[in-house]
């Protein structure tokens, strides 16, 4: 079965009626705390076949790609995450909106809420995670008896020069560089 068979048969909810999926988005209404439930609640099993049908549907509509960096997610499905694309707390009245889902990788669902610094050589990770902010540090000639002098540039993948630094160390320069926007369906 190829991936598209699967969405296609993945196309309305399989294991909810549209009035269980009804009584969700009501709910998502009037109870913030609906999207994670006790098991005790009344409608803990209702969400969780929810939620898996949901992370299963987007996880073959994706084509396997986290929604953000278009990182290749793993087979088994406790390394990625089926994520609100409009804040669930904020946006009550899509929390169980079957538009308003993507899955998402461990990294980019972290960095949508908190920062995360990395440090790294590795110009594959900067691309890959679509990096918000890049410094590229610049070490100077050694000088006797003083620490070399080191500079600092930075900027957004957008910045023509900070993205010519990029290639320079990027594994496969230009070239995977200019592929991965046209993944990404970005002009750069």
């Amino acid at each position: 079965m190829t991936a598209r068979q699967r969405v296609d048969a993945l196309a309305k909810l399989q294991t909810l009626s549209s009035d269980e999926h009804h009584l969700l988005r009501e709910s998502g209404l009037t109870d913030e705390t609906v999207w994670a439930p006790k098991k005790e609640h009344p409608l803990y099993k209702l969400v969780t076949s929810f939620k898996s049908e949901v992370k299963t549907y987007y996880y073959w509509g994706q084509e396997c790609r986290c929604c953000y960096c278009s990182s290749e997610l793993p087979k088994h499905g406790r390394s990625f995450d089926a994520e609100h694309i409009l804040d669930k707390s904020t946006y009550r009245q899509f929390m169980f909106n079957l538009n308003n889902f993507g899955v998402a990788c461990p990294v980019c669902k972290t960095r949508l809420r908190r920062q995360i610094i990395i440090v790294t050589h590795n110009a594959n990770l900067i691309v890959n995670t679509d990096a918000d902010q890049v410094i590229v540090a610049k070490c100077g000639p050694h000088r006797p008896g003083q620490l070399p002098e080191i500079s600092y540039q930075s900027g957004g993948l957008e910045n023509p020069d900070i993205r010519r630094q990029v290639c320079e160390i990027l594994e496969g320069g230009e070239a995977a560089f200019k592929e991965r926007a046209r993944r990404l369906r970005v002009r750069m």
